[in-house]
């Protein structure tokens, strides 16, 4: 029988700069890489990275410099950990994260609180020892 990998945690790392840095958990979260290649161009265009993810965490100052694109580094890393393990099963670092798109959902007469959604465009990523773009 397959062992089951029950997702523990999602930890997004957002760094400002060298003093500034939050650490957010996902609820949910999705990456894609996409390529677009031209045979006639001269140079390859790289790998696009996208994450959108889904929070719960209370609106932090940080998170609201990252989206309003105050001047900063806007580096940092996902990682996601599977149930019982120590070493995340997906870990990647980035140089410059972007966000292009923000929501907040709200239901009435709902005990849960309010998710917020975002998309980034990630760039300088390193997955598994592999630079993407």
């Amino acid at each position: 029988m397959k062992e089951l990998n029950v997702i523990q945690r999602i930890e997004l790392r957002i760094k400002k700069d060298e003093h500034k840095e939050e650490l957010f958990k996902l609820s949910q979260c999705d990456y894609s890489f996409s390529s677009t290649y031209y045979p006639n161009e001269e140079q390859e265009r790289g790998v696009d990275v996208n994450l959108s993810g889904a929070m719960r965490n209370e609106m932090s100052t940080l998170f609201l410099e990252w989206l309003s694109h105050k001047p900063g580094d806007w580096s940092g890393s996902l990682k996601i950990y599977y149930q019982n393990q120590e070493e995340p099963v997906v870990s990647f670092v980035f140089d410059n994260a972007i966000i292009h798109n923000y929501s907040q959902s709200f239901s009435e007469n709902n005990v849960q609180s309010q998710d917020y959604y975002f998309s980034a465009i990630l760039t300088g990523v390193v997955l598994n020892d592999v630079k993407l773009n």
